[in-house]
């Protein structure tokens, strides 16, 4: 038994050993906000961008219309310079 006691640690090295796996705790734990608050801002960011293209989809459809309607009233005027 006297040879397992000279194997284990005294408490000064216990104490360090703590000290750093509350450090690393401490850091991870840092990191893990840090990667929260990216995540969200990410999100924020990509939810403002669909909001965009969504409204650029719509002007876009109504350009489209129009285009349509444009079209549509060229071809009336072409036919009626062809048949004069």
């Amino acid at each position: 038994m006297s040879g397992r006691l000279l194997c284990m640690a005294s408490p000064e090295q216990l104490a360090r050993r703590m000290d750093r796996a509350e450090e690393d705790l401490t850091a991870l734990s840092d990191t893990l906000l840090d990667i929260r608050d990216t995540v969200h801002g990410h999100t924020t960011t990509l939810a403002e961008h669909g909001r965009a293209l969504g409204e650029i989809q719509q002007e876009q459809d109504r350009q489209a219309a129009k285009l349509d309607e444009i079209a549509t009233g060229l071809a009336a005027i072409l036919r009626r310079l062809g048949e004069g």
